[in-house]
C-alpha cells in the first residue's frame, strides 16, 4: 500500500534526477512511511478514544 502510492509520487519528483534515484527513493519513502504510520497511529488513537 505505502510502496505503490509513494513510488509513484517518488518517480514524478525524482525524475529528472536519475543518477542518484536509489538512495533518494529509500530514503525518502522510508521517511514518508515512517510519518504516515506515525499519523495513522495518532490518529486511529484519537478515533479510538473519541
Amino acid at each position: 500500500m505505502c510502496s505503490f502510492t509513494f513510488n509513484v509520487f517518488i518517480a514524478r519528483e525524482l525524475r529528472d534526477q536519475q543518477a542518484d534515484f536509489s538512495n533518494r527513493e529509500l530514503n525518502f519513502q522510508a521517511l514518508i512511511c515512517a510519518i504516515a504510520q506515525y499519523t495513522n497511529t495518532i490518529y486511529s488513537g484519537w478515533v479510538l478514544d473519541r
